[in-house]
């Protein structure tokens, strides 16, 4: 409403040339507002603010018909204003702008002052800052509202003598105020204006009731943000028990109409609900049951037994507490949401508390039939947060069955309405149900899983659209059923599942039926169906591998994975390397035994995929690539090792082959060159193994590997490392012995001459280099043999400590290659050489059946020459066998006197 213009003769006198200027400038500027209400620009504000301030700095120069003059501008101002607001429309807020021109309003007042011809000016003046301040606040902008309320309560207080209408309007001021400081979080200075508004009540009994609800709104603010504020439970108390108190004793007093009193006592009423409440978060139980008591007595109010009930919970009077739920269920009035949060209370109560939970529930449905809310929240407070942990988990599921499975409920959420709320509830109650069931389902208590899940099909639709959820449930209580052992159930629920939605899910999931069933024909079909499968992914061939290793069937996993392998040549994008599957499928290979040549297999095709696609391209690169090639190159060299031990020496030639191969691909460290020369001779030696035949294609790959292998030395040497030596020899060994096979005999000598001079040459390498020699019985091979027997006996004599037992098989394998050649008096040589070893050696030194053979035989030979009357021929062999059995005493003693008698008639004929 319009504020009335001000009475008073208007003075034309002369006052203060520039106040005068500024005064008419701003009439101008105020007549401009007025035109063009409701469309004001901040400029308009703006040249007000500067004429305003400059009125401020002349105000002691003002003279009274000035004053009077800016008095009225004012209120032209502010009757613009009131124009404006008549323009908005309902709900719409201020605009900042409008504001400004009424705070301007206000200063000009305050600029003017005091006049003595306007009655109250004082009061008016602060009026309008009250009304501004108001707006202000509002908008929210509180420090400006805050600030007009002081100016008001500065004018006020100015008054010496106040009546009815400033002490009304010095409370309502106050109120303001207060609520400004409470938006400012001004506590303390919010109380103090309660405090003052408390002392202008006057027994009006509206201003009891505005101030009482005043500090209800601060209680009820403080009590929703109890939780998070803590510490502030005395403070929100302090402010309910105020509005309570103020409301008593109104009420008391019989102050105001019969209809007033009736609006006081219903407002302690909700006041001592409240108080119940802010009881009831500080577990002050007692307290609440008192207030429960007199709200009883005083009015029938649904929220009642509910904050009765929730008090005898807390204190464990569970019987009590489903009496006040009973009364409750019965009020007529009782709002759903306020049931539903009860029966909530008793399902976070446990125990017998279910019971009642689900008593209640049952007659909420009958009497709210068509509440899809009602069964959602309470499932929903069942099922969160169960889990197997949760003790009383088997009562809350139990329950939850009860109502998801009930005909009401299922009807009720799973109808055939087509729109999207009933949609978007059913949709919530089988994800409810289905997010439980996948806790249990984690937890592996899939019994408890089945019954959930089988509950959450009930609200899914019969119809094209939902049978991929549908065949989604079927394949988990596939997998159910499977935790269970129960495989015919699982095939069962499968095959609908497949029915709806085929996929390869399905075709997976019968394969871990199959295993199970250890069928591994059938196992190996559903792999073949997988590739079938539109929407075939690589990753379950992985899959399955993994499952048929699980379940120990390693003929799967390997037929799996080598079928994952094939899918690499088509070109398809797998995200598993390849080398990863190779390797794999060898580990599997070697676990069985009989798998070696399979395994060697796939060595044989990551040694090609190798050599194809480039080391980098098919191991990966640096530190990764290594590790993959010392993985296969190991491999390789254990499996040769293992076949080696087994005598399957074809097979450990490969094996060796191979590893050379990977070593050959890593960096030339001495630790690798070493591997690579090892393998490339145990390969030779298995080679030789296998070629008993002289099969010429295997001895020329031997030449090749040994070829390599000097090269490999002369790395080593150029490394200069000198624990190569006993690998060199062996590589002549086998040099020599692969020349011995080919008949090139004369190259065998010149091997064994080079040989004797390496530092690692031993006695052992010249002696199986004569013993392999020796079996050809060719006269080129005993001549190679009985080259390498004397070199070898050369070199035991030469030790310091000659092993004897050694000196005495050479012997004796010198004598049968000089019986083999026909050559006797070679013969005799060994044995006189025998002789001159044997002498001197302390009795047992030399094998003691080693020298008695060599004296028997020896005397032996004499008898064909007498025979033969060959007489000269005799007496050497006889001579020698004599000097033969004087070196050893058991047969001196016995036949030494016998023997030298025949020899002396011998020569005496």
């Amino acid at each position: 409403m319009h504020i009335s213009d001000i009475s008073g003769d208007e003075s034309a006198g002369r006052g203060s040339n520039s106040s005068g200027q500024v005064i008419q400038k701003m009439e101008q500027q105020v007549a401009q507002v007025e035109q063009i209400v409701p469309m004001v620009s901040p400029e308009n504000s703006k040249k007000l603010q500067d004429y305003m301030m400059r009125l401020k700095s002349c105000k002691a120069l003002m003279l009274e018909e000035q004053k009077l003059q800016i008095w009225k501008l004012s209120y032209r101002l502010w009757n613009a204003c009131v124009d404006m607001a008549n323009f908005m429309q309902a709900g719409q807020e201020y605009d900042e702008e409008h504001v400004k021109l009424r705070h301007l309003a206000s200063d000009l007042l305050l600029v003017a002052g005091k006049i003595e011809e306007i009655p109250s000016s004082q009061l008016k003046t602060a009026t309008f800052f009250h009304r501004t301040g108001v707006i202000w606040h509002k908008i929210r902008k509180f420090e400006l509202a805050a600030s007009c309320f002081e100016k008001a309560t500065e004018l006020v207080s100015k008054e010496e003598e106040e009546n009815e209408e400033e002490k009304k309007f010095a409370f309502e001021l106050a109120i303001a105020r207060g609520r400004t400081a409470w938006e400012m979080k001004q506590k303390t200075l919010t109380c103090t204006l309660l405090w003052r508004a408390k002392g202008l009540l006057a027994d009006v009994a509206e201003r009891y009731r505005e101030l009482a609800e005043q500090y209800l709104h601060y209680g009820k603010n403080m009590l929703a943000k109890s939780e998070e504020e803590s510490g502030s439970q005395r403070d929100f108390i302090k402010f309910l028990n105020e509005a309570f108190e103020i409301c008593s004793e109104a009420l008391v007093k019989a102050i105001g109409k019969p209809e007033e009193r009736v609006l006081l006592e219903n407002l302690k009423l909700k006041t001592l609900r409240y108080l119940a409440a802010a009881h009831l978060q500080g577990n002050s139980f007692q307290s609440v049951l008192k207030c429960v008591t007199v709200l009883k007595e005083k009015s029938d109010h649904p929220t009642t037994p509910f904050l009765a009930l929730k008090a005898y919970i807390g204190m464990g009077l569970p019987e009590e507490a489903e009496k006040e739920l009973s009364v409750l269920l019965a009020h007529c009035a009782a709002p759903l949401e306020v049931c539903i949060s009860a029966v909530e209370i008793f399902i976070q109560s446990g125990g017998g508390g279910l019971d009642a939970a689900r008593n209640a529930f049952f007659r909420l449905l009958g009497r709210f039939p068509s509440s899809k809310e009602l069964p959602l929240r309470v499932l929903d407070k069942i099922l969160r947060n169960v889990s197997a942990e949760d003790r009383s988990y088997n009562a809350k599921v139990s329950l939850a069955l009860q109502i998801a499975c009930d005909e009401k409920v299922v009807r009720l959420l799973a109808d055939s309405e087509e729109n999207s709320t009933s949609e978007s509830d059913r949709r919530c109650m089988y994800a409810i149900l289905w997010n439980c069931g996948s806790e249990f389902f984690r937890a592996k208590l899939y019994e408890i899983s089945i019954k959930l899940f089988e509950a959450s099909m009930l609200y899914i639709p019969f119809d094209g659209e939902n049978n991929v959820c549908r065949a989604k449930s079927l394949r988990v209580l596939c997998l159910c059923h499977l935790g269970l052992s129960q495989y015919d159930r699982a095939d069962e629920y499968i095959r609908e599942a497949e029915k709806l939605e085929p996929t390869i899910i399905c075709a997976f999931l019968k394969f871990k039926i199959c295993l199970q069933l250890k069928d591994e024909a059938a196992a190996i079909k559903q792999i073949d169906r997988m590739l079938r499968c539109t929407d075939f992914d690589a990753e379950y061939l992985t899959l399955a591998s993994h499952e048929a290793i699980a379940c120990k069937s390693i003929g799967v996993a390997t037929g799996a994975l080598s079928t994952l392998l094939k899918l690499y040549s088509s070109g398809k994008q797998i995200s598993t390397k390849e080398v990863v599957v190779v390797r794999n499928i060898i580990l599997l290979h070697l676990e069985e035994p009989r798998s070696l040549p399979e395994a060697l297999k796939y060595l044989k095709y990551a040694q090609k995929r190798m050599t194809e696609s480039g080391t980098e391209q098919f191991f990966g690169a640096d530190v990764i690539a290594e590790k993959e090639i010392n993985w296969f190159a190991g491999s390789s060299w254990n499996s040769g090792l293992k076949a080696g031990k087994s005598n399957n020496f074809d097979l450990a030639a490969e094996f060796f082959k191979c590893a050379s191969e990977f070593y050959g691909a890593v960096e030339d460290s001495v630790e690798n060159l070493k591997m690579l020369l090892k393998s490339l001779i145990l390969s030779v030696a298995s080679l030789l193994a296998t070629s008993q035949n002289k099969d010429q294609s295997r001895l020329a790959e031997a030449i090749a590997h040994l070829e390599k292998s000097k090269k490999v030395q002369a790395s080593l040497a150029s490394e200069k490392d000198n624990t190569d030596e006993s690998l060199k020899a062996y590589c002549t060994v086998l040099e020599f012995e692969i020349r011995g096979r080919m008949k090139d005999h004369k190259l065998q000598i010149q091997i064994l001459n080079q040989f004797i001079s390496l530092k690692g040459c031993k006695p052992e390498f010249l002696l199986k280099m004569g013993l392999h020699a020796s079996e050809g019985g060719e006269h080129g091979t005993l001549e190679v043999a009985s080259a390498a027997l004397n070199a070898c006996l050369n070199m035991v004599l030469s030790s310091p400590f000659p092993d004897y037992k050694m000196v005495s098989l050479v012997i004796r394998k010198l004598i049968g290659i000089a019986d083999a050649s026909g050559e006797e008096e070679e013969c005799l040589r060994v044995y006189k050489q025998a002789y001159q070893i044997i002498i001197g050696l302390k009795s047992g030194e030399y094998p003691t059946e080693e020298a008695k053979w060599l004296a028997s035989t020896a005397w032996n030979r004499a008898g064909v020459h007498v025979r033969f009357n060959r007489f000269h021929e005799a007496e050497k062999w006889m001579r020698t066998g004599l000097d033969l059995v004087k070196q050893v005493p058991s047969m001196h003693n016995r036949y030494g006197s016998s023997m030298a008698d025949c020899l002396a008639k011998l020569t005496s004929t």
